[in-house]
This record gives C-alpha cells, sequence and structure tokens, in this order.
C-alpha cells in the first residue's frame, strides 16, 4: 500500500497543520523563485467559517500528503508532511485554479504529485456537481513558475505528462495583498479535458479550443 495518506484541510480543518506546511514549504519552495507567497492568514480567512460564508472569497482547498509512518510524527504528534496541493473553487464561473503544488524531494518519484493532482481534480468535480454542473468542473487552469532550474523543468514535465498545457499569452498572476505587486514570473497552464471543446485544424487533426487558440 501506499506511504502516505491524504487530508483535505477544506473537509477537515486543522488550523497547525496549515501553519505546518505553509512555514515548511511557501517560503521555500516559491519565495526563492521571485514569486509573491499568498499570506497565511488569506488562506486562515478562506478556510473559516466566516470566509467560507463569504460570497466574494472562492472555495480554498489545501490538500496535503501525510507520510503514515509513526516515526515521522513532529509536533503535537502531526505526521510528517511530504507534500501538498492548494487550489480555488470558482462557483460562479464552475472553474478552478490551482496555486501550488510541492512534494518534498526526499520522496519525489514515489507517486505523491500524482495522487496530490488526482484528489484534487475528483474534489474539483464534487464541487461542480454539488453546484449543478453534471459534468464537473468546467475548466481547471494552474499557475507554475517559468523553468529557470532544473526541478523547474522536471515540475513542466510532470505537469505536461498530466495533461497541462501553456496557454501562450502574456500572465500576470494577480496580486495576493494590498503590499504586494503582480508577479510576471508565472506562467498560465489549462488541463485539457474532454470538457473543452475541439475543432479541426487545417490538417483535420482534432485541436482544443481555447480562446487564445494557442497552446505549447
Amino acid at each position: 500500500g501506499k506511504d502516505w495518506t491524504v487530508l483535505d484541510l477544506y473537509e477537515d480543518y486543522d488550523e497547525d497543520m496549515l501553519d505546518a506546511f505553509y512555514k515548511k514549504y511557501m517560503p521555500s519552495q516559491f519565495s526563492s523563485s521571485g514569486v509573491e507567497v499568498e499570506p497565511l492568514e488569506n488562506w486562515h480567512k478562506a478556510l473559516s467559517e466566516e470566509g467560507r460564508d463569504d460570497p466574494n472569497i472562492c472555495d480554498l482547498h489545501v490538500v496535503l500528503a501525510l507520510l503514515v509512518s509513526g516515526e515521522h510524527k513532529g509536533k503535537k504528534g502531526h505526521k510528517y508532511i511530504a507534500g501538498g496541493i492548494v487550489f480555488e473553487y470558482y462557483p460562479e464561473t464552475n472553474c478552478a485554479l490551482v496555486t501550488y503544488i510541492v512534494v518534498n524531494e526526499k520522496y519525489s518519484n514515489k507517486g505523491i504529485g500524482t495522487d496530490l493532482l488526482k484528489r484534487a481534480l475528483g474534489i474539483l468535480d464534487h464541487n461542480a456537481r454539488s453546484k449543478g454542473h453534471v459534468a464537473g468542473c468546467s475548466a481547471i487552469f494552474l499557475e507554475v513558475h517559468f523553468a529557470k532550474t532544473q526541478a523547474e523543468s522536471v515540475t513542466h514535465s510532470f505537469l505536461y505528462n498530466k495533461g497541462f498545457r501553456l496557454v501562450d499569452f502574456q500572465y500576470y498572476q494577480p496580486p495576493t495583498s494590498l503590499a504586494n505587486p503582480k508577479s510576471h514570473n508565472i506562467c498560465l497552464t489549462i488541463l485539457l479535458t474532454p470538457r473543452i471543446p475541439l475543432y479541426e485544424d487545417e490538417n483535420h487533426q482534432p485541436q482544443p479550443f481555447i480562446p487564445s487558440g494557442l497552446l505549447r
């Protein structure tokens, strides 16, 4: 069996676990790449009862991969956090945005990233159907760094193999807070799913229809 279990903090909120994940991975994995990391207090607010009832705040999910071996337990008995994925669901448009995905290098190539992504897609389709969208989530976007390092190139290959394609236009990450400017170190990808319509190109081959018309 797998050496990890998956926890969705939207369904089982644990403030200490959220803090531990954020402090362990967010500054080291993302801030060093010149990306403005979303403030932790934004996540706390979105996952609070008040935030969930606020129509101006999207549905936020933080899904963690926790090693099941007891020897990896940390402070307060928490299981070791081997990785996580963060994504937002927008009911008004039935679309989603994956903002962060990370796996500890010590546990790479074990299937944790694939499992996290699979769980995220399942949660998003469930959310969509609960809102009356029987076909599931209409479009799933994902923000990713430009590939400036070997590790980021590996991430791009992983996402490509999972069906994500670059939406080829200049993308600016919206400001994560009033104090942070919008970031231009991010590119936007989209997951090709059966819900994205197709058209025939000049060679009569089916191609996904994306508003920009440019994918690579």
